[in-house]
């Protein structure tokens, strides 16, 4: 007994019946066992007629000792597709059409009588040749799937939404169709949306990587900026990096001050007229450390002082425009 047999899902001939005690009889055990929702329907001489007792037989029931034939019908309801290929304009792509009725034996004998062993080749066979159908026949490129998927629906929702196929014995309805996706478009689809997705993967790693670049190089940018990173990553100490900027800022003073300290000395010898506090600003500038340490200023401003109170740079030279930075720079 197949289980895609459907509503007639078992049948078979009979011996003819013995005699016991003087009566016609027949063995119960010759019957396949009836599965639940399904029923006996007995072949006597061409006709069929269900079987009076469907509970456990005596063996002289009068169908059941005439037979000379018997069927096993399902009455329950059940769900049957029905799959046909439609031709696309490509000789190499089908469309395929699923479309889905709800089926239930109404006469078990009208069926038993048909053979309807398989109500899913009527089925197929009534759609395959539906005219509705049949008319999208190599009129659509598998590409267009969508716009077929739409018409067939429509179509077959039309045709048998009001008059579904008819089979003596079966109540049918139509209970909607589907159209998936041919299998070389669903392929070539696939390999597309993964090529972009590659791309869109590969583009937004690129962002990630140039930002993470970026955002190294902000934190870089100053020997500060640089001391609080390592020291937020847990890379130093808080301790040691203010250690070690405040020696860097020591030793930067110390050299910017021997380079006022020559500038000082060199001017007294050359009569150069500078003016050291710009000159010392743009030195510190230059060097990173800004503003000018307080130590240095106070260098620089008795320097100028001094010679703004004498208005001259030496005893044998007069007094010059003090040049700029511009000048500096020029020279």
């Amino acid at each position: 007994m197949s289980p895609n047999r459907f509503p007639v899902v078992d049948e078979r001939a009979l011996l003819p019946a013995g005699r016991r005690w003087m009566r016609a009889w027949r063995d119960p055990a010759e019957l396949p066992v009836v599965p639940p929702g399904c029923v006996h329907v007995f072949g006597v001489d061409g006709t069929f007629q269900v079987g009076a007792g469907q509970g456990r037989l005596r063996g002289d029931e009068p169908d059941f000792v005439a037979a000379n034939w018997v069927s096993i019908v399902n009455m329950r309801h059940r769900r049957v597709t029905a799959t046909v290929l439609v031709p696309s304009t490509d000789p190499a792509s089908d469309f395929v059409v699923h479309a889905v009725f709800g089926c239930q034996a109404t006469k078990a004998a009208a069926v038993a009588q048909q053979g309807l062993t398989n109500l899913q080749e009527e089925l197929e066979s009534i759609v395959r040749h539906e005219g509705r159908l049949r008319r999208f026949r190599h009129r659509y490129e598998v590409g267009e799937i969508d716009k077929f998927r739409e018409h067939v629906t429509q179509e077959l929702d039309e045709a048998y939404a009001s008059a579904p196929p008819r089979i003596g014995g079966v109540m049918i309805t139509f209970e909607g169709c589907h159209v998936p996706t041919p299998r070389e478009l669903r392929r070539h689809r696939a390999q597309l949306r993964d090529t972009t997705w590659s791309g869109l993967e590969q583009a937004a790693q690129h962002r990630v990587e140039v930002d993470g670049v970026r955002h190294e190089e902000e934190l870089l940018r100053t020997p500060e900026i640089s001391e609080a990173t390592a020291v937020a990553r847990g890379d130093t100490t808080a301790g040691a990096a203010a250690t070690r900027m405040f020696t860097e800022r020591d030793q930067q003073t110390e050299r910017l001050i021997a380079h006022v300290d020559d500038w000082v000395k060199a001017d007294g010898g050359k009569r150069v007229p500078v003016d050291r506090r710009r000159l010392a600003d743009a030195l510190a500038a230059r060097l990173g450390v800004s503003p000018v340490p307080d130590d240095v200023r106070d260098l620089v401003d008795d320097v100028d002082g001094a010679i703004a109170t004498t208005g001259q740079f030496g005893r044998d030279r007069p007094p010059f425009r003090q040049p700029d930075l511009d000048d500096l720079d020029g020279a």
